[in-house]
């Protein structure tokens, strides 16, 4: 995620998607002046996440208490004001079930220059 690069060093970044097929995603609402996530969380947004996270090597916040999953410590970052930016990725597929594979081979992924011998 080269792009991720150019957001402040400091700040997080999250791989972002519009395709949606996914049992529970993580909608982000993005501020595309800026690439800054407004929003994570909730039942819609313009996006939502795609499993790819730039992070600081430091901690850029400690939360009081400790959370169950990923999207919860993110989520509190967003609501905090932290810097939690977002890169639109193209075409992103959340492979966790076998429709999912056969979803990304229609698309093209998967498909090799050799195909066929």
């Amino acid at each position: 995620m080269s792009a991720a690069a150019a957001f402040p060093s400091d700040a997080v970044v999250l791989g972002l998607t519009g395709h949606v097929d996914d049992d529970n995603p993580l909608w982000a609402t993005l501020d595309v002046s800026d690439g800054r996530i407004l929003r994570l969380g909730g039942d819609g947004g313009s996006h939502v996440t795609a499993g790819l996270y730039w992070v600081p090597a430091h901690r850029i916040a400690k939360p009081a208490t400790g959370f169950a999953r990923l999207r919860d410590y993110l989520k509190w970052l967003v609501d905090g004001g932290k810097e939690v930016y977002g890169v639109v990725l193209p075409l992103v597929f959340d492979i966790d079930r076998a429709r999912d594979v056969e979803a990304a081979e229609l698309a093209g992924f998967g498909q090799h220059e050799n195909a066929g011998e």
